[in-house]
């Protein structure tokens, strides 16, 4: 088996952010720019699953913790 890097720049995306608020917490998987699709949550405005292409990115913090993803 071979690997080769051919670009070497880092992209910013995909990458995991969290929204902390009173209400509840929220973690994004972002696929872009505001993009991207919601893998955790406790905010009773939020499902598991909710994609959205105008999230409020500037407000979320990148998330550095684990997330177990399962199909239960």
């Amino acid at each position: 088996m071979e690997s080769k890097i051919t670009n070497s720049e880092k992209s910013e995306y995909p990458c995991l952010k969290i929204f902390i608020n009173a209400e509840g917490d929220t973690i994004v998987l972002f696929t872009s720019t505001k993009a991207g699709c919601c893998v955790y949550t406790t905010h009773p405005d939020n499902k598991l699953g909710d994609f959205s292409d105008a999230w409020g990115e500037s407000a979320f913090a990148v998330f550095t913790g684990t997330i177990e993803l399962s199909n239960n």
